[in-house]
């Protein structure tokens, strides 16, 4: 008998308990939609983005000019830096980079990186290049080989 009431009041705890959190639930579901309704609620983007989306977040836009830039590099130097920025085109080969006011020292910062990466991969030879050097070497070596391959190697009696 009084296993039986235990178990009685243990369920209508559990109950309760289950009751509460759906309530809480759908409350916190209803006041997300009204936030959504509202426009409160908005994913920011970061990192690569279009010049509208960059000029939507109401922050002071710089620009900076670059020639030839290596896209790819620059947006990953951007991203690591955390820096929302748009490229634009702006003719063969000529870029504009906007980025957020406040961002000008980390952007600077970034560029520096970009830069010195830049350097470091023109003072590298081309593996192509490398590639003809080891060969011509190797045509050499065969040349010199083929030489004294067939010398005469004499018969010492």
């Amino acid at each position: 008998m009084l296993h039986e009431e235990v178990n009685r009041e243990s369920l209508q705890l559990g109950a309760k308990v289950a009751k509460l959190t759906a309530e809480e639930i759908r409350k916190a579901l209803d006041k997300l939609i009204a936030e959504l309704k509202q426009g409160q609620h908005s994913t920011v983007v970061h990192g690569k983005q279009s010049l509208k989306e960059l000029s939507a977040q109401n922050a002071g836009l710089s620009s900076m000019e670059l020639k030839n830039p290596d896209l790819r590099q620059l947006n990953r130097e951007m991203k690591k830096s955390g820096i929302d920025f748009a490229p634009v085109k702006t003719g063969k080969g000529e870029y504009l980079l906007f980025f957020k006011g406040r961002d000008a020292d980390t952007m600077t910062h970034a560029f520096n990186q970009y830069t010195k990466k830049l350097v470091k991969q023109a003072e590298k030879p081309s593996i192509r290049k490398v590639l003809s050097d080891f060969k011509e070497k190797a045509a050499a070596m065969n040349a010199q080989r083929a030489v004294t391959k067939n010398k005469d190697k004499g018969i010492e009696l």
